[in-house]
């Protein structure tokens, strides 16, 4: 399985018929700059483990900055948001189970901050409670949240329910994605939606004016199925 685009993806949002039959013949040009960075759950970080850092590695070999931390590292990621959030390019979060709810706090401090963030994806998010709770307030602009639902449930599911799953994140203020997939599975959550949103996020406009550059930039041609 790829691990940029493998996964069988079941999205109640997205009907068969409207999804891309493949990817463009031209690739687009590319905003250039920023950093998309992703954030691993519990225990990413440890051998033998590491699904969000396997994605990340196989991400960098787009060229794109990017960069990887595990869970529980708010101030290095927040360093890495501010030495980026001068350039012209996106600044893009992915967090994944514990991560996710990293990835959602680090978005509402940087929003504190005057620092800026285009887009929070949250993957499978998992806290609540006693562990890895949501900070108050109103929720990061451009939230997509993907969620698992798996068929077959593994270890994964049932580590991810002890840990606090469903999270406490106000998920019905997010765009939804849902997949048929274990909660392991970043890569069928990524090809749900979530690296749609990285792809759109560095899109130039039709006549590649950086004046014309924005937040929120519309979905590509190309991508114009998803929806």
């Amino acid at each position: 399985m790829s691990p940029l685009f493998g996964g069988h993806v079941t999205d109640a949002t997205f009907p068969e018929s409207r999804r891309p039959s493949g990817p463009p013949e031209q690739p687009p040009a590319e905003r250039g700059d920023g950093v998309d960075i992703f954030i691993g759950g519990g225990g990413d970080d440890l051998p033998g483990f590491g699904t969000m850092r396997s994605y990340a590695d196989a991400y960098a070999k787009t060229g794109r900055p990017t960069r990887y931390y595990p869970n529980a590292r708010k101030a290095e990621v927040l360093r890495a948001i501010a030495a980026a959030s001068q350039a012209d390019g996106p600044v893009n979060l992915v967090g994944h189970s514990w991560g996710a709810i990293d990835a959602y706090n680090v978005a509402i401090e940087a929003r504190r901050r005057g620092l800026r963030v285009d887009n929070v994806v949250t993957l499978d998010p998992v806290g609540g409670r006693l562990l890895a709770r949501a900070e108050p307030g109103d929720p990061p602009a451009n939230w997509t949240n993907v969620q698992a639902h798996a068929s077959c449930p593994d270890q994964s599911d049932w580590v991810a329910a002890l840990g606090g799953k469903p999270s406490d994140l106000p998920i019905e203020r997010a765009s939804q994605r849902r997949v048929v997939a274990n909660h392991v599975d970043v890569d069928a959550m990524m090809a749900a939606g979530g690296r749609a949103v990285l792809d759109r996020s560095r899109q130039l406009p039709a006549n590649d004016d950086p004046a014309d550059l924005h937040d929120g930039l519309d979905r590509p041609a190309w991508m114009a199925r998803w929806r």
